[in-house]
């Protein structure tokens, strides 16, 4: 690769890399600088081939996650109270988890009119040809545009970017911001003073929106503080302080004056869905660590790339971590970069998270480094054995990942095709098994007979709000206590709960209650399957009773879901005359059907 001089006399070069002049890798092989050209044309061809293996793979259904719902509830927020609030939560507490960014994109797109499901899963969608697209640019300036369309495309084709395109989740937002900044600060580092200041201003910009996507986006601000650090900009880092400080600390500080939960509280418990397990220890930590580091490279990261697992997608995934470390740690030592700081400051952070949060969408903004630096590796020992072996050794890793992940993808268009023309009759949701479905009629049931202030307590609450269109609800009380059980739905002034078989969550915690206190509940609506009953919401009446009889109806460890046969619940547990919430089958996100604009 060839070097460019800045106009001003670069000072001598460090082991660090500091007021280093960074070779042109935007030059191609045979080190002519990339012309916009054939960029752009590269780029344009990179872009629309990613777009088309997204678009025919592209899953019609809306997700079933509670982040899903948890992002449209916020950006409906913003849109109907001007404020950013829980409003699936009876309180309506102000808002403290989730940074703004993408609420408010979504909340942009309520504004123009958007209310169906389709339009709200494109907005991932777009971005995530925008996170291909400047990991090209990005990849380019370090490795030529043959490079960079390959490892662009290879991303682009991956299980992990084709599944987190279908979801209206903040992940490809977060990675297409990630990846602006890391090219911008690898354009700073050459050019004269006025230009590199412009691409340094565009990617501490970049950093902090992508902070304000994600709160994972704090190790890219300590890189590229530390990246500023190393090159002396000083008026530079001092920016960043003041842009990133100023509103990181008015986020925490609304946080912290509201005394509300957020991830840091979160991240001590052994078990963040499981809190009678306690907080983490020295040990626990360690075996964390581990955990997370078997799980995301024998798993996440060669799943997220091929779409499959296996014991030989475990051992690739292993010696591609491997390489991928190899090659950071030999670039690290030529010069330390934005990226290369990056880099071990995500994943050590994916690393000490609680071990049921990791998965590959997580490690998303790690794929084209991974790839990048484990392909550096690879070619840089195959050229000890000959000079024209690196081209060989990487094309042929290149195709033991393209050809699982290309199967993959025809496998994820032809799910995408069948259930596309189940829509056609079944509608929003029909491809989704019993249980969704169960889920998805009693939140329906729910909006349409349950009064006007009605709380009920449910596996999802954010969900449940989307589908009923506004009804309250919280989540289970996570303890199999009658007494502490009734306390909770007291605080909340839940009336109600629904048990669903969408997991073990309510045959872990509500089940128990029921089975020990029936008195309790009553039967709002049971949804039948076949001759079972698995999804059935419950009134409850009197929460002023005090405890349950003793001993125990059905006694401790059952798991039976109720005594028949359970009373009908009265009459003030109900709507006089129902009310019309937009049917499931319909596009139309049901929460949004009376928004105003």
């Amino acid at each position: 690769m060839t070097k460019r001089e800045r106009t001003k006399k670069p000072k001598p070069q460090d082991d660090l890399g500091s007021e280093a002049v960074s070779p042109d890798p935007s030059s191609d092989p045979s080190g002519a600088p990339a012309r916009l050209g054939p960029l752009l044309l590269v780029l344009g061809i990179v872009v629309a081939v990613q777009t088309f293996l997204m678009v025919v793979s592209f899953y019609p259904d809306p997700h079933t996650g509670g982040d899903n719902a948890g992002y449209l509830t916020l950006a409906h927020s913003l849109v109907e109270r001007g404020a950013y609030l829980d409003l699936y939560d009876p309180a309506e507490p102000p808002h403290t988890k989730y940074p703004p960014i993408f609420p408010a994109i979504l909340a942009v797109a309520m504004l123009l009119g958007a209310k169906s499901w389709m339009v709200f899963k494109a907005i991932p969608a777009a971005f995530t040809t925008l996170a291909i697209g400047f990991t090209f640019l990005w990849a380019q300036e370090r490795k030529g545009l043959a490079v960079a369309a390959a490892l662009a495309l290879l991303v682009g084709l991956s299980d992990a970017f084709i599944y987190g395109s279908q979801w209206i989740l903040s992940d490809p937002t977060f990675v297409a911001l990630t990846f602006l900044a890391l090219w911008a600060f690898e354009r700073s580092d050459r050019g004269e003073e006025e230009v590199h200041r412009g691409w340094m201003v565009l990617g501490i910009a970049a950093a902090i929106l992508a902070f304000f996507t994600r709160s994972a986006g704090l190790p890219l601000l300590v890189g590229a503080a530390g990246w500023l650090a190393l090159r002396r900009r000083w008026k530079g880092l001092t920016g960043l302080a003041v842009a990133f400080g100023v509103p990181a600390f008015l986020w925490w500080l609304r946080g912290w004056g509201l005394g509300a939960q957020d991830y840091l509280s979160e991240f001590w418990l052994v078990n963040p869905y499981a809190p009678e397990l306690g907080r983490v220890g020295f040990g626990d930590f360690v075996f964390r660590v581990v955990e997370n580091a078997v799980l995301y490279l024998g798993t996440h990261v060669p799943a997220g790339l091929t779409g499959y697992q296996g014991t030989s997608i475990t051992v690739g995934g292993g010696l591609l971590g491997a390489l991928a470390l190899l090659g950071w740690w030999r670039r690290s030592r030529r010069k330390l970069s934005a990226v290369e700081l990056f880099f071990p400051l995500y994943l050590g952070l994916i690393l000490v998270w609680p071990a049921v949060w990791a998965g590959d969408r997580f490690a998303l903004p790690l794929f084209p480094l991974i790839l990048l630096y484990a392909g550096e590796a690879l070619a840089d020992g195959a050229r000890r054995l000959h000079r024209r072996l690196p081209v060989v050794a990487v094309s042929a890793a290149m195709a033991l990942l393209v050809a699982p992940a290309a199967v993959s993808w025809i496998h994820s268009s032809a799910v995408a095709r069948a259930c596309a023309e189940v829509r056609e009759e079944g509608g929003t949701f029909s491809c989704q098994r019993e249980a969704v479905a169960e889920f998805v009629a009693a939140a329906q049931t729910s909006g349409e007979y349950l009064p006007d202030g009605a709380v009920v307590l449910t596996r999802k609450p954010r969900l449940f709000y989307v589908l009923s269109g506004g009804v309250k609800s919280r989540r289970v009380p996570l303890t199999d206590d009658p007494v502490a059980f009734r306390a909770e739905a007291l605080a909340a002034g839940a009336h109600y709960a629904l048990a669903d078989d969408l997991d073990a969550l309510t045959s872990r915690y509500l089940f128990p209650v029921i089975a020990e206190w029936p008195e309790l509940f009553c039967s709002i609506v049971a949804f039948q399957r076949g001759a079972e009953v698995f999804t059935e919401i419950f009134g409850i009446p009197d929460l002023s009773l005090p405890e349950p009889p003793e001993p125990g109806v059905l006694g401790e460890g059952t798991e039976e879901l109720r005594v028949d046969p359970f009373r009908a619940c009265p009459d003030f547990l109900l709507r006089p005359e129902p009310r019309t919430v937009p049917a499931v089958s319909a596009r139309i996100v049901p929460l949004l059907a009376s928004q105003r604009r």
